[in-house]
């Protein structure tokens, strides 16, 4: 009896004691959890935002990339069109440079015909002056007419130019060709030869 008295003592004690510190194991056991939720909620919040950093600097190394390439691709084309601009500027000088060359060529070609036509003219009047001065007649039916087909209105005709070549007074001692230069200078719409310019 005096066992079971004290055992229910104990009991009752124990009782009391459970009561009294429950509560507080309670509320330590609800603030740990809190407490753990909370840091869970840290850590969740933590590895959200290293994995933002992490996509956030992949995104700028991507677009820093594209850029690079971007300015790559635009510096080439830069390039491409200054050497376009620069090849179609050469071939517009050389094209002006041969222009210039071809028309210069062409000039002197035409003035070295020019000359080789006016030589040629000239040698011919020497000599048809040379047969009047022989023949004292002047060849009508020649290819080459020093008067010309047709004469101004006023200006002495064929025959008078004629007459007045015979009948001009030449010395003994004078040279046929001189004669005819007299006579070329004498008369001044008698054509010596084309000009060109």
């Amino acid at each position: 009896m005096v066992y079971r008295a004290a055992l229910f003592d104990d009991i009752t004690l124990n009782s009391n004691i459970f009561e009294v510190l429950n509560p507080l194991f309670c509320g330590s056991l609800q603030e740990l959890m809190a407490k753990a939720q909370e840091a869970e909620s840290v850590l969740e919040e933590v590895t959200r935002l290293k994995k933002a950093e992490v996509a956030r600097k992949a995104v700028e190394r991507q677009l820093a990339a594209e850029e690079k390439r971007s300015k790559a691709e635009s510096m080439r084309r830069i390039h491409a069109f200054k050497r376009k601009m620069m090849l179609e500027r050469i071939k517009e000088e050389t094209g002006r440079a041969r222009a210039v060359l071809e028309a210069r060529a062409a000039l002197q070609e035409r003035r070295k015909q020019a000359n080789v036509e006016s030589s040629i003219q000239r040698q011919r009047l020497m000599q048809e002056m040379e047969r009047f001065q022989i023949t004292k007649k002047w060849p009508v039916s020649s290819s080459f007419s020093v008067f010309g087909s047709s004469s101004s209105p006023g200006s002495p005709t064929q025959d008078q130019r004629t007459e007045q070549f015979s009948s001009a007074p030449v010395s003994p001692g004078s040279n046929r060709k001189g004669s005819a230069s007299r006579l070329l200078s004498h008369d001044k719409s008698i054509p010596l030869f084309s000009s060109y310019s």
